[in-house]
């Protein structure tokens, strides 16, 4: 298992750790100066892997000073490739969660699930540690534990170690029996036991008769004290049966004598709670009926008198009054249509002068062609032009006349710059004159040479000055030449540019000429402006196109009023056309009522409109009130008079319908009340003829009731004696007399079952304790309970007599029961000594059973043993460069030895002193590597991490543990922390990453990759100072 990536936010005095998102190699290397924290680090990956401890934060040494949380991040890789997330927090409480497979799980304070195979204490001892801890692997109870666990229980966690065993049995057996008799073993327990129980037999034997006395006198004491209870229980239980049942029979009997006066149930069913006052009641309600039938009367007669005679005048102008009600309708429609022609007019007025103002500075004779009969023509040719095509014309020409004028100014411009001037040019006499004398120098140079005259040195610069001479002339010559080409390029390109311009001012020309032909074909048909056509511009076609739209609106105000003429005089005419009906009708002829109007057309309608003018005029002035509307007046006034007399007609019909209703309904309350008075006197007549033939006393014989006769007329006079409603007296006492009864037998029916339950049950119960006193069932007397209640403390001083002397023997039996009785004793003693024998062989069995486990135990630590130390030996003898190559573990005797050996050394020696603190160091360093792999047992291979354990080394030997450290990285992950840069150095030499510590702990520092000699600066951790990654959210 490694560490991928370590986070520390807090923890001790760190702060802010990041190894960075790149993972961590096999070998790392922690340095920094002195309380930088690298044993704190090194505490933190103990805690990541093991959980927190001290587990409150309080008692941890590590949390945070300044009162922030502890907490720790790791990312971890196993062996398989999976990976997973560690976070630990130092809280009140342990907190922890594993994020695995995106599942995050809570650690509280476990172990890591691939750490697991190793205890705490165990990693404490061979994987993380320190130089003080590096020589104390055999001390404590930790190295027991291990070499148990690698020698004996070969990593099997569910065994105890075989010398643990044997001690538990050994101990065992010494605590069954000793030879010795100082020690308290259970043997000698028991035969104490053995010796105090027979003492006990020969005292409970002399007892023995004393306890079954004892025991005879508690039983008949038992006995004759329950059954005195019981006779006293039984008799108080009957006294208080009497106290409670026998008042009840005498109430049952009153219900029955209430229930025998009141009869028969169902007979009084029908009747009401009072029949007196409910028969008072009816006769009012019959009474007011009676008086308010007669007052129904009254007002149906009145309401027939109000109501008017019809008359055929007013019946036939209300069959009109959905005609003339539309004809008021056209008649207002008919205002409201003049009212909009007139505004509708106006406003033609309005449109006309715009059209007017657009067309006069567009069309040439504008006031001809918007003449009414030309304008239809005017707009015509409008709609057939092409706005669209027009404004792309215009458009196009103004671009063109653009391009032309652009083009004359370059064209001008071209025209206006200056000639060409020819550049100057060096003379030909001057370029003669430099051949002539390049050729003088050269011939008298080779004239001086050939006589020998003069030095070479002057020779040869003569003849050089000649060649420079000669060079001279000819680069000058080779300079007019060109500066006249140039000259006359100069002047062939300004040609063709001037004829270049020309091309194209004419190319303008041509497209200006056929833009303003399509502009000219556009507008055609319409009498323009010939200077609108030759010099329009975009403005042009927005001006037609509200021309065209502004003349619209004028033919549409046009048509709008003709339109609204004609509707006023179609409502004219059938207005008129009515009011002729009417008034040739016998019914309707109005002598002072005339129409002159001609019914065809209105009075403020022009009878014969001239096409050539306008339907509109300048201005609206108003007009009186047309004729059909004054001839409709009379009408519609009549017909308002018709109506409200018709409604006063209907009105006082409704009212005698109602008073009809209200009458109806008079009688039939009447009739129901009559028929319920009657109902209730039948009633009662049929109680007191029961009443009467059953021979009951309260009713007298031959009591009739005299019937209400029925009146002829439904308003009988009023009277007492004469109409037959004389009260019945004397049935009505009867009948209240039996509601009364029945009301009472109820009241108290439902107070005996609400107190004691069912009816037919108590008097069940009152039955049986009236019969339990006397054999003939007569019921019990004051003096039976009298005498009861006597009979009942006396059985109580009884009892208390019969209790106290059962409580002196039950006293003497416990006194004599504390001692054991002789075969309880004899019992005992069998079972004590039974037991003093199977502990004994118990003894034997757990002795024998532990000397075999520790033979047991030799022998598989000779057979196992040597794994562990040839592996010691090849680390020892590749640390020491062969030196020293042999060790020997303790035996039995002596379990805790070490020895080694050497080709230089005599024989074995221990490893203390005089050998060097480094040798010591050395040989504990390869019992180390061994054991690490021993104690895994094959399980995920731990991170190792060792705290300056290479101080007391030497050059040459701490270059052979690098060495083997860094082959083992490739198995197992290593932490080396020093405060020693050099060994730093040596150890990132070997491929080791470097991850050095801020001082005061304060992040990472990253040293540059090329200080490291031969590594590779790929390989190094990208750790930076200060950063905190978001400690939330577990790795993807």
């Amino acid at each position: 298992m490694r560490i991928e990536r370590l986070r520390i936010p807090a923890f001790g005095p760190l702060r802010d750790i990041d190894t960075g998102p790149d993972p961590l190699p096999g070998f790392v290397v922690v340095t920094g100066p002195n309380e930088a924290g690298k044993t704190t680090l090194l505490e933190a990956i103990r805690t990541l892997l093991h959980g927190i401890y001290p587990a409150r934060r309080d008692a941890h040494p590590l949390a945070p000073w300044d009162g922030t949380e502890g907490e720790i991040l790791g990312d971890f890789r196993t062996r398989d490739g999976s990976r997973f997330h560690a976070h630990r927090r130092i809280l009140a409480a342990p907190w922890g969660r594993l994020y695995r497979n995106d599942v995050e799980e809570d650690l509280r304070n476990a172990h890591l699930p691939p750490a697991d195979h190793v205890p705490r204490e165990i990693y404490r001892q061979v994987h993380a540690i320190d130089l003080p801890e590096l020589t104390r692997l055999q001390q404590g109870n930790a190295w027991n534990a291990i070499r148990d666990r690698i020698l004996a229980g070969m990593g099997t966690r569910d065994m105890a170690p075989p010398r643990t065993v044997a001690d538990a049995l050994e101990g065992g057996a010494n605590a069954l029996w000793r030879p010795d008799r100082r020690s308290r073993t259970r043997d000698m327990a028991l035969g104490t036991e053995i010796e105090e129980r027979t003492a006990d037999l020969r005292e409970a034997r002399s007892k023995d008769q004393e306890l079954r006395e004892a025991r005879d006198a508690v039983d008949w004491g038992d006995a004759r004290l329950a059954a005195l209870r019981r006779e006293r229980a039984e008799l108080a239980e009957r006294v208080r049966r009497a106290a409670e049942l026998l008042p009840l029979g005498a109430r049952i009997r009153h219900l029955d004598t209430l229930r025998r006066e009141a009869g028969d149930p169902s007979e009084l069913a029908t009747l009401p709670a009072s029949p007196r006052e409910r028969r008072r009641e009816l006769l009012e309600i019959e009474e007011g009926l009676e008086a308010e039938v007669r007052r129904f009367e009254a007002a149906v007669s009145e309401a027939g008198s109000r109501v008017p005679p019809p008359s055929a005048s007013e019946d036939r102008i209300l069959e009109l009054r959905g005609e003339l009600e539309a004809l008021r309708v056209e008649a207002t429609g008919a205002e409201d249509a003049r009212q909009r022609a007139r505004e509708l007019a106006g406003e033609a007025v309005r449109v006309q002068a715009e059209v007017e103002d657009l067309a006069t500075p567009l069309l040439d004779d504008a006031g001809r062609w918007l003449a009414p009969p030309r304008r239809s023509e005017l707009l015509a040719a409008l709609r057939a032009v092409a706005l669209d095509e027009l404004r792309t014309r215009l458009v196009e020409r103004s671009a063109a006349e653009a391009r032309r004028a652009e083009a004359e100014e370059r064209l001008s411009l071209h025209r206006a710059r200056p000639e060409v001037a020819p550049p100057p040019l060096r003379p030909a006499s001057t370029v003669r004159l430099l051949l002539g004398m390049s050729a003088l120098v050269f011939l008298a140079a080779i004239a001086v040479l050939l006589r020998g005259t003069a030095d070479s040195w002057i020779v040869l610069g003569a003849l050089v000055g000649a060649v420079a001479l000669g060079a001279a002339a000819i680069r000058i010559r080779a300079g007019n030449r060109e500066a006249a080409a140039g000259h006359e390029r100069a002047l062939a390109e300004r040609r063709a540019e001037a004829q270049a311009l020309e091309d194209r001012l004419r190319s303008h020309d041509r497209a200006v000429s056929e833009a303003s032909a399509g502009v000219g074909r556009c507008v055609a048909e319409l009498p323009l402006h010939p200077e609108r056509v030759t010099e329009g511009r975009e403005g042009l076609a927005t001006s037609l196109e509200r021309l065209r739209e502004r003349l619209r609106e004028l033919e549409r105000l046009h048509s709008a009023v003709g339109a609204e003429e004609e509707r006023v005089v179609g409502i004219n005419r059938s207005i008129l056309a009515l009011v002729d009906r009417l008034q040739r009708a016998e019914d309707f002829r109005d002598p002072d009522q005339d129409s002159d109007v001609d019914p065809d057309v209105g009075p403020d309608v022009d009878p014969d409109p001239d096409p050539e003018r306008d339907p509109a005029p300048a201005t609206a002035s108003p007009t009186p009130a047309p004729a059909p509307a004054v001839a409709l007046a009379p009408l519609l006034t009549r017909l308002e008079e018709a109506g409200r007399a018709a409604e006063t007609r209907r009105q006082a019909i409704r009212e005698v319908e109602d008073a009809r209703r209200r009458l109806e309904e008079a009688g039939t309350r009447l009739a129901e009340a009559r028929g319920r008075r009657e109902t209730l006197d039948d009633a009662l007549r049929r109680i007191t003829r029961e009443a009467a033939g059953s021979g009951t006393p309260e009713a007298g014989p031959g009591v009739e009731l005299t019937a209400h006769p029925t009146p002829a007329h439904p308003t009988p006079g009023p009277g007492s004696g004469a109409d037959g409603r004389t009260e019945p007296s004397s049935a009505v006492e009867v009948a209240e007399r039996r509601l009364e009864a029945l009301r009472q037998a109820r009241h108290l029916e439902r107070e005996l079952q609400a107190a004691h339950g069912s009816l037919p049950e108590l008097r069940i119960r009152v039955r049986e304790a009236e019969s339990e006193w006397h054999a003939d069932g007569t019921a019990a007397s004051t003096a039976d309970l009298a005498r009861a209640h006597a009979r009942i403390e006396a059985l109580a001083e009884e009892i208390e007599a019969a209790a106290t002397e059962l409580q002196r023997n039950r006293s003497l039996l416990e006194q004599v029961d504390q001692v054991l009785t002789a075969d309880l004793l004899e019992s005992e003693l069998a079972r004590l000594r039974e037991e003093r024998t199977i502990v004994r062989r118990e003894r034997d069995r757990l002795w024998v059973l532990a000397r075999v486990t520790r033979v047991a135990e030799q022998r598989f630590r000779e057979a196992h043993q040597p794994r562990l130390v040839r592996r010691a030996e090849e680390v020892l003898s590749v640390l020491t460069r062969g030196r020293y190559d042999s060790l020997l573990l303790g035996d039995e005797r002596d379990p805790g030895a070490l020895q080694v050996r050497g080709s230089h050394l005599p024989g074995a020696l221990p490893v203390e002193s005089p050998l060097s603190a480094g040798t010591r160091e050395q040989i504990w360093f390869a019992l180390r590597m061994a054991v690490v792999d021993l104690v895994e047992g094959g399980g995920e291979p731990l991170p190792l991490v060792l705290d300056e354990v290479f101080v007391n080394w030497d050059p040459d030997r701490r270059g052979a543990a690098l060495d083997a450290l860094a082959d083992l990285a490739e198995r197992r992950q290593i932490f080396l922390v020093t405060c020693h840069p050099h060994f730093a150095r040596e150890a990132a030499s070997r491929g080791a990453g470097v991850v050095e510590l801020a001082p005061l702990g304060r992040g990472i520092l990253v040293p540059d990759p090329s200080e490291t000699p031969g590594r590779d600066p790929e390989s190094r951790s990208r750790i930076h100072p200060g950063t905190r990654p978001d400690l939330q959210e577990p790795p993807a």
